[in-house]
C-alpha cells in the first residue's frame, strides 16, 4: 500500500509484511451495536482499493461522523490502522464478523 507500518495499540505492524500471517490484535467479534453514519463494503477488493475507497467515503462525510468499513483482504487490517494514524482519523474499533474484517473510523 505504501503506508509505513506504525505502532498502533493492539495491532502488530509486522503483519504489513505478510498479509497471510495470523493477524494479532484484531478482536474476534466487533461490537455490533456501535453507531455509524455511513457504511462502505470493500469485500472482494484487494490492496490498495479498500484504503483508496475508504478515503473517498470519508471525504464525503462531516468531521465526527463514523464510517463502518467491511473488508475481506487480510492486509486491510494493518493498512487501515496505518491509514488512520497517518490521516488523523480515529480507528475506533476493528475486528472480525462473519469471516470479514470490520473497522469503525471516525472522521477527523
Amino acid at each position: 500500500m505504501g503506508y509505513l507500518p506504525l505502532p498502533v495499540a493492539g495491532i502488530d505492524p509486522g503483519c504489513v509484511n505478510d498479509a497471510n500471517a495470523q493477524i494479532e490484535g484484531v478482536a474476534d467479534a466487533v461490537e455490533t451495536n456501535m453507531n455509524f453514519d455511513k457504511e462502505f463494503d470493500a469485500s472482494g477488493l484487494a490492496c490498495p482499493l479498500p484504503i483508496v475507497k475508504t478515503k473517498k467515503s470519508l471525504n464525503d462525510m462531516a468531521p465526527g461522523q463514523v464510517l463502518r468499513v467491511v473488508a475481506t483482504d487480510p492486509g486491510s487490517v494493518c493498512d487501515m490502522a496505518a491509514f488512520a494514524e497517518q490521516t488523523g482519523n480515529a480507528l475506533l474499533e476493528s475486528g472480525e464478523e462473519g469471516g470479514k474484517y470490520v473497522f469503525f473510523l471516525k472522521k477527523a
